[in-house]
């Protein structure tokens, strides 16, 4: 299954809640396989079976990544671009923890098993929905110093059990936590420079239309990226089951455009309906992003009401309404009838 490109990426700043649940450091673990390999149907399946089981629960990551012309590999290379953030020598399987490759089984765990105990530049918060045949993921980032650099979260699809052929294991491999896809076509997501300070959080979100999932097979994996001399590193990640129904609206989205409501919602084809900010600061700025990926839409606002139009050839769906204003940016999701 491949994602329709359309992403929506948002970075919103937010003071640390105390009701706040975020994870610590989390060990990355990936398998680059091939379906037909032979190594990677037995000393390597047995390897990734252990890893997971080794570290499950206990703040493991795993994905397995397949790199060849199988049906398991992802879209546009994804697999190869990921590949460059990580120290490899090439060859299958190759095992790594948190970017750098592990030679043997023993020293991959104890990697995976020191890597948990360190104290993370940022923890990660993974919220997740499935509505309208679009994934929701808002990952939100609780940073426990003071720093700034450029930093990227990428959302990932991930499928928990594909049954598969294996050299090695037959036509009814069970393959576990294979990376399917991106969301938002950016291999590692968007680069922002980001400015914190200890306790402070970001938030980050991510819409994409991915008609027909299945909702109880599927895990989503964030990861949070540092971008250095055009280079991509691993910093953390965090990865939960994807979710039906859409994801709670956020403090900082409440703060970016005050109580941001749209009536009515649904809208009919060639109807309008009204936004209002909830303040009077202003001017806004707004369009109507399609789930292809395009501005179907787009105005000025100098109030902090106004109505919009929705084009009468559009669609039935969700479009997305994106605001931008002198506090910040946020984004509803609208239902075309």
């Amino acid at each position: 299954m491949r994602a329709v490109a359309a992403p929506l990426f948002l970075i919103l700043f937010c003071s640390l809640s105390a009701g706040a649940q975020s994870t610590g450091q989390q060990a990355f673990i990936v398998k680059k396989t091939a379906t037909w390999c032979s190594n990677c149907g037995s000393w390597g399946w047995t390897w990734f079976k252990d890893l997971i089981a080794a570290t499950e629960g206990k703040g493991g990551v795993p994905i397995a990544l397949h790199s060849t012309s199988s049906q398991l590999k992802p879209p546009a290379d994804l697999d190869g671009a990921l590949l460059t953030a990580f120290n490899t020598s090439g060859g299958f399987p190759a095992f790594f923890v948190n970017g750098v490759q592990y030679a043997t089984y023993a020293a991959a765990l104890g990697a995976a098993q020191t890597a948990v105990t360190k104290q993370p530049v940022a923890a990660i918060s993974l919220e997740t929905g499935y509505e309208f045949d679009s994934i929701h993921t808002r990952a939100t980032l609780t940073w426990t110093q003071e720093g700034e650099g450029s930093y990227a979260v990428g959302f990932y699809v991930v499928e928990d059990s594909l049954v598969f052929q294996q050299s090695g294991q037959g036509s009814g491999a069970i393959h576990r936590y294979v990376l399917r896809n991106v969301l938002g076509g950016q291999p590692f997501g968007q680069a922002q420079s980001i400015m914190y300070a200890s306790g402070q959080s970001t938030v980050h979100e991510m819409t994409a239309a991915y008609p027909g999932i299945g909702v109880d097979r599927h895990h989503i994996l964030a990861v949070l990226w540092k971008q250095a001399g055009g280079k991509y590193q691993y910093v953390n990640a965090a990865m939960v089951r994807l979710e039906e129904g859409g994801i709670s609206t956020s403090v900082g989205e409440e703060q970016a455009a005050g109580a941001l409501t749209v009536f009515p919602n649904p809208v009919l084809h060639g109807g309008k309906f009204t936004v209002s900010a909830g303040h009077d600061s202003g001017p806004f700025a707004w369009r109507l992003v399609g789930l292809q990926g395009g501005t179907v839409a787009s105005g000025r606002a100098e109030s902090s009401s106004w109505e919009v139009n929705v084009p009468a050839p559009l669609n039935s769906g969700v479009i997305l309404l994106e605001v931008s204003g002198p506090l910040g940016q946020t984004v509803r999701k609208i239902q075309v009838r």
